[in-house]
């Protein structure tokens, strides 16, 4: 999953400049990199679950973020959809982690990995 992160990010934004690949390469990146590869070894190795829950807590941020993100245009209604969501799941993945529920966590990580699909393919452009 990083190996697909790392080239969506060579590549350039539909709706925004330099500032929005800059936060999706500074801060959203490594956040998520941090959920994935965590879940990624459940259930057979047990993750740092204070690591795993301060990234969910940090990704819920800069998913609310980027609905006010100053380099923003003016963005649209399927935009703000997947912000709001991709907080909310990290929100929840939060709590989840808190708890330790390995099964809730890596569902949750599903959901967020296909949240981020998702946008990519509506709202970056490959090389």
């Amino acid at each position: 999953m990083i190996v697909l992160s790392a080239v969506a990010f060579s590549a350039s934004w539909v709706i925004a400049g330099e500032g929005l690949a800059q936060a999706m390469r500074e801060r959203v990146a490594p956040l998520s990199g941090v959920i994935f590869d965590a879940t990624a070894e459940l259930p057979d190795q047990a993750p740092d679950w204070s690591a795993v829950e301060a990234a969910a807590r940090g990704l819920a941020i800069e998913a609310n973020r980027l609905l006010t993100h100053s380099s923003m245009p003016a963005v649209d209604d399927e935009w703000r959809s997947f912000s709001k969501d991709m907080a909310a799941s990290a929100e929840q993945l939060a709590r989840q982690a808190a708890g330790h529920d390995v099964d809730a966590c890596v569902a949750e990580s599903n959901r967020i990995y296909a949240l981020c699909e998702g946008c990519h393919a509506r709202y970056l452009r490959q090389p």
